[in-house]
């Protein structure tokens, strides 16, 4: 009986051993279709931001004549300038200002916002309703170098 019980025994401990993962053996072959098949893992590239300017004199004057060309007799357009309190922003000054004149303006795509307000003419002039004047301010949008 002791003799079974050894090989009992025996047969006990070769079952309980721990399985071990071999290790497939790799030749060149199949090394490089095994990359081939699985892509490497890259970072995200961020998303390149693109740089924005502020419009110049020149191009403000250029989108500004499109709608003050035609009716510059009456509009009296004059003074034409950066207005720095604001972002982006030209001022210039006209003796008439109409709605179709001021959407005329929103209207184009470079163009974010427009304001306006009237304006006392210089020292030396009556202060009458027909001496008034209107600065109007430009807002556009940056556009893309």
């Amino acid at each position: 009986m002791a003799t079974r019980k050894k090989t009992t025994e025996a047969t006990d401990s070769e079952e309980k051993k721990p399985t071990t993962r071999r290790r497939r053996k790799t030749t060149a072959a199949t090394s490089e279709t095994s990359t081939a098949a699985k892509p490497r893992r890259t970072r995200r590239k961020k998303p390149v931001e693109k740089v924005k300017r502020d419009l110049t004199l020149k191009e403000s004057l250029e989108i500004l004549e499109k709608y003050t060309k035609e009716k510059n007799y009456l509009l009296q357009f004059k003074n034409h300038r950066k207005f720095n309190r604001l972002k982006n922003t030209f001022r210039f000054t006209v003796s008439i200002i109409s709605l179709d004149f001021l959407l005329s303006i929103m209207e184009d795509p470079a163009v974010a916002n427009v304001h306006f307000n009237p304006s006392i003419p210089p020292p030396g002039t009556g202060m009458d309703g027909v001496s008034l004047r209107y600065k109007i301010y430009v807002e556009y949008h940056q556009i893309e170098e």
